[in-house]
């Protein structure tokens, strides 16, 4: 009997079934759940990615719309600002897009203001897995503003001329030469020669309104660029020119005898003669007096206004007319003309005048009379030479010590150079486009 027990085997129950079916169906019900998770963000993933990538363009669209805009404005063509604008918003955007331009703009800082616009662009979106959940439209809109703000510019030499006045803003004819030593050369129109012997360098830019047409010797240090019209710097500034009661004087001169008490040696005829130092009073000069220097005209420091038809003139190849510390006013039907004279001038480091005077104005020619230098004479100024409508051609080889020259157009010929030592005396403002928002 105990041989028998000891010989059964004792056998447990295998456990298979139930419990195993339910956790596979729990496994494929989580599955089920995290795939219908797993498909939502793959669909959010994808539509949202194409959104971003649609807003990038339409800011893109929207910027360039501003932009567009914006030129017109600078360019002063009212009537182009909207077209242009709707025309390069339309051209970055995708088909259905809406492009509205605002002329001002009517939100944010610059709201009212006419030299910003503002563009905004809208655009719909294609729906891929989200159209499953929402059967609504989609899109997406920028916002840009862009507008008109000056740089300010060192411009040594400045023709304000334009095309439309016709000529040329810049003319070098044969081997002139212009060396800026620093600064920069800007003209309204176009920068032109004859040759390739001429030779003009400047520290900083060439630019002009116009083309520009660099002989193979030109160089500039920061490259040359077009730009838009500068504006006048002297104008903007608010700066106004001398009164005649601002000159000091021993009198108004304004005929033969009040001539002779003004500038001590002069001839009954105007005449400096030569040989002689002839020294002139600061004062109105005015009439149809006509001083002639032969010799040495001594010009006193002080502000010599020089009006209805006087001329100062020098008709000798030994002349020479020099002050330091002056300011030569010309207006009206009056002119100088310095010839073959040596011409040495410099300005007062501060205005002769107040209020609104320019610091180192030293030869201001408002009435646009056409001042020329010839060959023979050396020619050096200190200070600003302001002719804004005048031609200025130098024939001969004028040289300055801290000067800024702002003209209307400039002509160098011959074998004659012009040498800037360049002082910033009056910041030149040259207006951009910007994107500001």
């Amino acid at each position: 009997m105990r041989r028998q027990d000891s010989d059964r085997t004792l056998t447990l129950p295998r456990v298979t079934g139930g419990p195993r079916r339910r956790t596979a169906g729990q496994s494929l019900v989580l599955f089920a759940l995290f795939g219908f998770v797993l498909v939502g963000f793959m669909a959010l993933a994808i539509d949202g990615g194409f959104i971003l990538a649609e807003r990038r363009q339409v800011q893109s669209a929207a910027d360039a719309a501003a932009l567009a805009a914006a030129r017109s404005v600078l360019d002063l063509r009212p009537l182009q600002v909207n077209p242009s604008g709707q025309t390069y918003g339309a051209a970055n955007s995708r088909a259905g897009s809406t492009v509205d331009i605002n002329w001002p703009p009517l939100s944010g800082p610059h709201t009212g203001d006419p030299f910003y616009v503002e563009a905004i662009v809208s655009q719909p979106v294609q729906q891929f897995f989200v159209g499953a959940l929402y059967s609504g439209d989609w899109s997406v809109t920028a916002r840009a503003v862009a507008g008109v703000e000056p740089i300010v510019r060192p411009y040594a030499l400045l023709a304000l001329r334009d095309c439309a006045s016709g000529g040329t803003g810049i003319y070098i004819n044969g081997s002139g030469s212009v060396d800026v030593h620093t600064g920069s050369i800007m003209s309204n129109c176009n920068i032109a020669r004859s040759g390739q012997s001429s030779v003009v360098t400047a520290g900083g830019t060439i630019d002009a309104a116009g083309t520009i047409d660099p002989g193979s010797l030109w160089s500039a240090g920061a490259g040359y660029h077009q730009r838009p019209v500068v504006n006048d710097p002297v104008i903007e500034s608010g700066i106004v020119p001398p009164s005649r009661d601002a000159a000091k004087t021993v009198g108004n001169v304004t005929t033969s005898a009040q001539l002779q008490l003004a500038v001590t040696n002069i001839q009954p005829n105007g005449r400096c003669p030569g040989g002689a130092t002839c020294v002139m009073e600061p004062g109105y000069y005015g009439g149809n007096l006509n001083v002639d220097v032969h010799g040495t005209l001594q010009m006193k420091p002080g502000i010599y206004y020089f009006g209805d038809s006087f001329t100062l003139t020098t008709t000798s190849d030994n002349a020479v007319v020099q002050g330091l510390g002056v300011l030569l006013y010309i207006t009206d039907s009056a002119a100088f003309t310095p010839s073959n004279a040596a011409i040495h001038l410099a300005a007062a480091p501060t205005s002769l005048y107040s209020p609104n005077g320019l610091d180192g104005m030293v030869m201001w020619i408002a009435n646009c009379t056409p001042f020329m230098m010839m060959a023979n004479g050396s020619f050096t100024l200190e200070g600003v030479l302001y002719a804004p409508c005048s031609q200025v051609r130098l024939y001969g080889s004028p040289g300055s010590n801290g000067v800024q020259v702002i003209v209307g157009n400039l002509e160098l010929s011959g074998g004659g150079s012009f040498d800037i030592l360049y002082t910033d005396y009056i910041s030149a403002n040259s207006p951009m486009v910007f994107l500001i928002e």
